[in-house]
């Protein structure tokens, strides 16, 4: 009875999370989610905007879901990100013996539902790192998956060693280099560079942000935790006193390159620690013995997750309409913005907004020159001097459109799958006159740009 009580409201619960998460969906935008959703439709139906530094397993499951319709392979990817996340955590819990109810409550921090729906990515890595961790003998399978959902995954490369056994290792090692594999051929067949994507993203993320290094902030580790943090050491005490098991080293071996993978990236935010939830999830697990503080401790878990769901339903948040608005009634030319994802996204066909000394070369093009005022970049476009000296379309108080309304570009021609790299590269040419280096060696091992 009590099992069948447990399991009642563990469904229950992640039916709930998926709720929330749809609900989510249908109220706010995401830059980082909608650009996995236009990489989907360029690989999977001929689109016109593609990102080559992202990792491309979001995109494929959201144009594997797109055979129920574009229009709902968004949401059917929701549903299913989360519910894999609930039958990773039940039966992860299950082959160690974890109280599953316990494990997935843990697990629903607040900084779970804020990052959990922005790119999809944080909680497809926790859901496979867990059932690498269940499913050794597919483990390398799924940290390959792991890395094509954000590269930096690789990171967890060294979990392999606790199979112990060599050719589990050497199998698992084949099987991680298959996955991985399939992405790199494509890439080496479209681009001629097995590593496009990789090192595009390595430049984007690492390379290139040299001149914008941020110290370790602890207060991001209080943000991923919060109340986390003193179960997690009382449950670790615990284990330690019991004696630690192959699982639990695990576990602290991901803690530990956690850590360093968000201390060695020039740029740093809390969502860089999301995957630390899984060891502070797992540790407190075991902060209390007693059956009686355990049902003390959901009930006082549910009060909180259930906190954390209103509040966020309760913040504002962005949408679409505001972005629409500024397409109504806009001619059939080219289109340059601020938001170009969100532009293309609505269906627009557009490409990155203009260097500052660019502008008047593609308004002289054809383009319409798309700025939202309050957006930080351009810096030029929240100087109305600055924008005085180009000709208007219109100008409101949210967005002005730049252009000359005897040239028009044809948006056929704007199909836009530049790499960061190339972008890059022609943007210091038209500026400087010089090209940069583009190697796979540069990137990783150069000065930075």
């Amino acid at each position: 009875m009590m099992k069948d009580r447990a399991k009642f409201f563990f469904y229950g619960s992640v039916i709930l999370v998926v709720l929330f998460f749809l609900i989510k969906y249908s109220m706010t935008v995401n830059w980082d989610f909608m650009s996995y959703f236009l990489n989907a439709k360029y690989l999977f139906s001929d689109g016109q905007y593609f990102e080559w530094y992202r990792a491309p397993l979001v995109p494929v499951l959201i144009g594997l879901f797109s055979i129920f319709t574009w229009k709902l392979a968004g949401w059917i990817f929701i549903g299913f990100l989360f519910g894999l996340h609930g039958f990773a955590t039940y039966f992860f819990s299950k082959k160690f013996k974890l109280d599953y109810v316990l494990f997935y409550l843990l697990s629903l921090v607040p900084c779970f539902f804020i990052y959990g729906i922005e790119t999809g990515t944080e909680v497809l890595t926790f859901s496979l790192i867990l059932l690498a961790l269940t499913y050794l003998g597919f483990f390398g399978i799924f940290l390959g998956l792991a890395f094509l959902t954000r590269y930096t995954n690789v990171i967890f490369l060294p979990l392999i060693l606790f199979l112990k056994d060599k050719k589990k290792i050497l199998w698992n090692v084949l099987l991680f280099s298959v996955i991985v594999g399939v992405w790199f051929l494509h890439n080496w067949i479209v681009t001629g560079n097995p590593f496009h994507s990789f090192i595009n993203s390595y430049a984007l993320n690492v390379g290139s942000r040299g001149y914008y290094v941020m110290a370790f902030d602890f207060l991001h580790l209080l943000v991923v935790g919060v109340w986390l943090w003193p179960l997690f050491l009382l449950g670790l005490y615990h284990k330690i006193k019991r004696g630690f098991k192959m699982i639990d080293w695990s576990m602290i071996l991901i803690f530990v390159l956690s850590i360093y993978s968000y201390y060695s990236v020039p740029f740093k935010t809390s969502r860089y620690l999301f995957i630390l939830i899984l060891p502070l999830a797992y540790f407190s697990v075991y902060s209390f013995r007693r059956k009686k503080h355990i049902k003390i401790l959901k009930i006082v878990l549910g009060v909180l997750v259930l906190a954390s769901m209103i509040s966020l339903l309760l913040v504002p948040s962005d949408n679409l309409f505001r972005y629409e608005d500024s397409l109504t009634g806009l001619d059939e030319c080219a289109v340059s913005s601020n938001v170009w994802v969100h532009v293309n996204y609505l269906g627009k066909p557009s490409i990155p907004f203009p260097a500052e000394n660019l502008v008047e070369d593609y308004i002289n093009e054809g383009y319409r020159v798309i700025l939202f005022k309050g957006v930080s970049e351009p810096a030029y476009v929240n100087s109305p001097e600055l924008l005085e000296k180009y000709s208007f379309i219109e100008n409101t108080t949210s967005y002005v459109i730049l252009g000359n309304e005897n040239e028009c570009k044809d948006p056929a021609e704007v199909k836009y799958d530049l790499s960061y790299l190339d972008r890059l590269d022609n943007e210091i040419f038209a500026m400087h006159g010089y090209h940069i280096d583009k190697s796979n060696y540069y990137v990783m091992f150069g000065d930075g740009y």
